[in-house]
């Protein structure tokens, strides 16, 4: 069984949505959520992917503008045979992914759904791997004692 949906800050998300009376951006929405940035941020990135006002977006042309590290594309999607949403929680348990499934995008946290609907029986498309910004220091993995 699929562990619950964590929809808090999801759902702040979705409130600032309606507030702009925006539709049909639940790829905005998703995008805030993973990278942990505004919806009004998630907004100009989804616009310079082309996104029109209350219309759908790609998502491939979003994640090509999102600085290189902090989206990993996970491999072997859509064509691993028709994973389901239950199915890529339960492989994918760790971290957290920005996954497109048939006509949505939402986010997978620690295995946990974070959208407002709960079906888990959609097709997962594609999905990203979403890696927070290094907070300074080096990035090649050495301590800057040595």
């Amino acid at each position: 069984m699929r562990k619950k949906p964590r929809n808090d800050i999801f759902e702040a998300m979705r409130a600032e949505s309606r507030a702009r009376n925006e539709t049909n951006d639940c790829t905005v929405v998703s995008l805030a959520y993973a990278l942990r940035i505004t919806y009004d941020a998630a907004h100009l990135i989804m616009g310079q992917a082309g996104r029109e006002h209350r219309k759908g977006a790609s998502m491939w042309a979003a994640a090509r503008l999102i600085e290189p590290g902090r989206l990993v594309e996970v491999k072997g999607l859509p064509f691993d045979p028709q994973i389901t949403l239950n199915e890529f929680c339960k492989t994918h348990n760790i971290g957290r992914y920005w996954v497109g499934v048939t006509g949505h995008a939402l986010v997978v946290e620690n295995g946990r759904v974070c959208d407002h609907s709960d079906k888990g029986r959609r097709r997962v498309d594609k999905a990203w791997r979403v890696y927070d910004k290094p907070k300074g220091g080096p990035t090649d993995g050495t301590s800057s004692s040595e």
